[in-house]
């Protein structure tokens, strides 16, 4: 991942709370979520699309972002809401 895709593309900053989901699979308030399983995310559609129509309960997911400028990653089992 470039740092530089940052600045360039629109990225979605996400937003966490706690006990949901995100919170479970270590996300924080402001991390940018860049990818999922290797698709580029650039805008809250572009997730929402690929998680309902990609991805089903059970289903694991790698999750490419940012913290603080540094490049993570995290695989999370998905669940049902």
């Amino acid at each position: 991942m470039d740092c530089e895709r940052l600045v360039t593309q629109e990225s979605h900053c996400f937003s966490c709370g706690s006990l949901n989901p995100a919170d479970y699979a270590g996300l924080q308030t402001y991390d940018v979520i860049v990818e999922l399983d290797g698709e580029p995310v650039h805008t809250i559609v572009d997730l929402r699309k690929f998680l309902y129509q990609q991805k089903e309960p059970g289903d694991e997911m790698v999750i490419d972002y940012y913290r603080s400028g540094e490049a993570q990653q995290v695989i999370v089992e998905l669940t049902k809401q």
